[in-house]
């Protein structure tokens, strides 16, 4: 009999103390878990196959097997390591399969930093010092992530979720992980989603049931071209066009917000160092609004540009004004279908997600089109659009500063024939 109960008790519990426990929290049935989040497609029906981590050898809370969802980019079927994310609720384990289960991306969400950042950091964490097991690790994702209030200081040794107890005392070190928390709710604001970085993934496993989160690292995605005759600025030598940049997958709502963009301006050999970097390695080349022909203006900022700039000094009548922009687009050309400039719509989503620092955004400058000069790098940062303005010789353009912030400049368009730099994005 004891054993029966004993050998079913293992088999239920996961993240909570057993029914009847103080631990239960009214909150839990109040917080939106999902707020925000885009299922990842195809995910619905997935199937999710759940052991202990620690029963298979594994340094974490569970082990999962998944399989049975469209394929993408962001996760693959098979074994990865899994982590409660709800401290009050329960879900079968130990061999258990769970059907119908639905994926969510944390990626590009401020309220995920905390969860994401610590992804980032834990196996350097656990360099650092070895002695730290899933306990700790566990109690660290309850501490950092919002909702039912997990808190060692309040919670007695008989609340705490059955496998960080034993015979009544604690099999953890909260200190450490407590520590461990503080660290990274300091720390997280500075966090920059990316190309390579790891992010969590939720797993929604029913409105009853323990919903549980998946560490994912997409491998570093890039893209690449060589010399385009007729779009690479004349003073690049033809042998060293070649570039590659980093693609990030954007996070946000909106227009855009599900698409991969370029990490850098293009053109550019390096990411920006800060915001305000003023190199030409990182601004890369600047285009007229619905020219193809890119410029690289290797003087410094305020300074006039020698040679010429990327568009006409002046052109009214041309009828390349005209019209979005669309079969002389540099992304194209250069990167081939499907990429190409953003649209203003998609810049929009991208600035009201406040997305200026996760696509690596700085303050590029731009050239003055009518008098060939630089102006504004390392101070202000601008990007065309695929979209034409409705004034005359105007198109649309995003912009930010230290002053202004990310927007996307519809009062103010920008005159066509001006030099701004292009970010790309992948249809």
């Amino acid at each position: 009999m004891w054993i029966s109960i004993l050998s079913l008790f293992l088999h239920v519990a996961s993240c909570t103390p057993p029914a009847g426990d103080e631990g239960e929290n009214d909150e839990n049935d109040n917080y939106d878990l999902f707020y925000e989040l885009k299922e990842l497609e195809g995910s619905a029906g997935t199937i999710l196959s759940i052991n202990q981590g620690v029963t298979v050898g594994r340094n974490s809370w569970f082990e999962f097997e998944i399989s049975n969802f469209q394929e993408n980019k962001i996760i693959t079927p098979g074994v990865h390591e899994g982590w409660c994310i709800e401290w009050t609720k329960q879900i079968a384990q130990q061999g258990d399969i769970h059907e119908n289960v639905r994926m969510f991306s944390t990626y590009g969400k401020d309220r995920w930093k905390p969860l994401n950042y610590f992804l980032n950091i834990k196996d350097d964490l656990l360099l650092q010092d070895p002695d730290l097991t899933f306990r700790e690790f566990q109690v660290v994702i309850w501490l950092v992530v919002h909702g039912p209030d997990f808190d060692l200081n309040k919670l007695s040794t008989n609340q705490l979720p059955a496998r960080l107890r034993d015979n009544g005392e604690p099999i953890f070190d909260a200190e450490k992980a407590k520590n461990i928390a503080a660290k990274v709710k300091s720390e997280a604001s500075s966090f920059i989603y990316s190309s390579g970085k790891t992010f969590a993934v939720l797993m929604d496993t029913g409105s009853d049931k323990q919903d549980v989160v998946v560490p994912v690292t997409p491998p570093a995605d890039t893209v690449s071209h060589g010399f385009v005759e007729g779009v690479t600025p004349a003073n690049i030598d033809p042998e060293m066009a070649e570039r590659t940049y980093p693609v990030l997958q954007a996070g946000w709502e909106g227009p855009g917000g599900d698409k991969r963009w370029l990490g850098w301006n293009l053109g550019a050999v390096r990411a920006p160092a800060s915001v305000d970097d003023d190199s030409p390695e990182s601004a890369g080349w600047y285009f007229s609004f619905n020219f193809m022909n890119g410029f690289f203006p290797e003087a410094g900022n305020n300074q006039k540009v020698p040679d010429h700039i990327p568009g006409p000094v002046s052109g009214p009548q041309n009828p390349d004004l005209d019209s979005d922009w669309i079969e002389k687009d540099p992304c194209t050309l250069l990167l081939d279908d499907p990429w190409r400039v953003p649209a203003a719509e998609e810049w929009q989503a991208a600035a009201d997600a406040g997305a200026a620092s996760q696509l690596n955004l700085h303050y590029g400058g731009y050239i003055l089109g009518n008098l060939s000069f630089l102006t504004e790098r390392g101070t202000q940062g601008f990007y065309w659009s695929s979209t034409r303005h409705i004034g005359a010789n105007r198109a649309i353009l995003a912009e930010f500063s230290s002053e202004s912030g990310f927007l996307v400049n519809i009062n103010s368009p920008m005159l066509m024939w001006s030099g701004l730099p292009l970010r790309c994005i992948e249809d």
